[in-house]
């Protein structure tokens, strides 16, 4: 787990990542119902118009689920949102991952 804390911290400083700490002193939030999952947002092209509708990937027991129905993706947004603004922020988060990689020791 401390090399997995390392890369984490690592990837912090990436320009293009943002990792927050969802702590479980956050409180419920949709994050813990609806599993983990990824919500894609693809591209637009030259004119505006977006290369493909948004997606949310599903990883379960019996296999990978891919939603693109309006309501869905307003699901997992909510749900997204939920988790986002219960989350640590940046600076939190990293502060906290520091304090778990020195409880974890050498």
């Amino acid at each position: 787990m401390k090399e997995q804390i390392d890369h984490l911290l690592k990837c912090m400083d990436l320009p293009n990542v943002s990792i927050r700490v969802a702590a479980f002193a956050s409180g419920l939030h949709y994050g813990t119902m609806s599993g983990p999952f990824v919500l894609m947002r693809f591209p637009s092209h030259g004119e505006g118009r977006t290369g493909e509708p948004p997606t949310v990937y599903v990883d379960s027991f019996t296999g990978a689920l891919y939603l693109d129905k309006a309501n869905e993706i307003e699901r997992y947004d909510m749900a997204f949102t939920s988790i986002w603004a219960s989350a640590l922020d940046e600076a939190s988060s990293r502060s906290f991952l520091k304090q778990v990689r020195r409880e974890l020791g050498q």
